[in-house]
């Protein structure tokens, strides 16, 4: 698999590679960070539902829960913004996030970027039947990065062109 996201990150870093059929993603938020994603998946072909280790901040404001449509909806791309901390020298956060699925658009969920000097936009999109997982850093302050797994093309369908 191919692992598209930010290279730094100071946090402690969390890995979902090949988990990729989701039924529901929770995120918290408090008025300066998103605290935490989790992630509720799917295993044993649909009998069997695992939440995700817990990973996040604390000082939880606002929660977003989103209910995919399994086995019919996917992920198929996230896109968001990093914002540089005014307070700490280099410090990142992720501060808004918005889930792409083949039937449509959750977010963008965001926090207030006045803490912020700087944002940094990012946009992931590997299409419908290549999603193969997220990955990222927090720390205590929140969600530090994400970023996504490509499934590479497994085989080639090619079709025939008719000679008229």
């Amino acid at each position: 698999m191919f692992k598209f996201g930010p290279s730094w990150g100071n946090g402690y870093a969390w890995d979902y590679k090949g988990k990729t059929e989701i039924a529901q993603i929770i995120v918290s938020r408090s008025e300066t960070r998103i605290n935490s994603i989790n992630v509720l998946f799917v295993e044993d072909g649909g009998n069997k539902l695992v939440m995700a280790r817990n990973i996040d901040g604390d000082s939880t404001h606002s929660l977003n829960t989103i209910m995919l449509d399994y086995p019919h909806e996917v992920i198929t791309g996230i896109s968001g913004k990093y914002g540089t901390d005014l307070n700490v020298h280099g410090s990142k956060r992720l501060r808004c996030i918005t889930f792409v699925t083949n039937k449509g658009k959750y977010g963008p969920l965001e926090v207030s970027s006045a803490k912020y000097k700087r944002e940094i936009e990012f946009e992931y999109d590997v299409g419908c039947k290549q999603f193969g997982g997220f990955f990222g850093t927090f720390t205590s302050d929140g969600i530090e990065t994400i970023g996504m797994y490509l499934k590479p093309l497994e085989k080639l369908t090619i079709h025939p062109v008719k000679k008229e």
